[in-house]
């Protein structure tokens, strides 16, 4: 069981060394998904917004490219994984997630202000 976490998080989380002899296609990095930053986040709210986006776009690319539709504890684990390698790196987000507000709470916010995206989403196809 631990070696298949150990593979998911690689994979996911692309945390890894690349492999050279693979024909895979490399798995993008974590700011492919929610934009380069070149400095220290300074709201949770702007934060937010950006993970929002982020997962989003994590979600949209695992069911296209990967063919996996990602679960609501997917999303939570792959966040935990970009705060972690935050705090390994510059330290942009991570230092508001330990703060006043738990990482399960913003978690739960980030993934829930998704969920009413993609039914908006599905709202407005209905609607045509």
């Amino acid at each position: 069981m631990a070696q298949k976490v150990e593979i998911r998080n690689k994979k996911y989380g692309n945390y890894s060394e690349p492999e050279s002899d693979s024909d895979e296609e490399e798995f993008p990095c974590d700011t492919f998904f929610y934009g380069s930053l070149d400095d220290k986040v300074v709201s949770l709210r702007e934060l937010t917004i950006i993970m929002t986006k982020g997962l989003k776009k994590f979600k949209d690319y695992m069911l296209e490219k990967e063919g996996e539709e990602m679960l609501p504890e997917d999303l939570c684990h792959t966040l935990d994984l970009w705060c972690q390698h935050d705090s390994e790196r510059n330290n942009y987000f991570v230092h508001l997630i330990d703060g006043p507000v738990s990482f399960d709470d913003f978690s739960v916010n980030v993934i829930t202000n998704i969920e009413d995206q993609e039914q908006k989403e599905v709202d407005e196809k209905q609607k045509k």
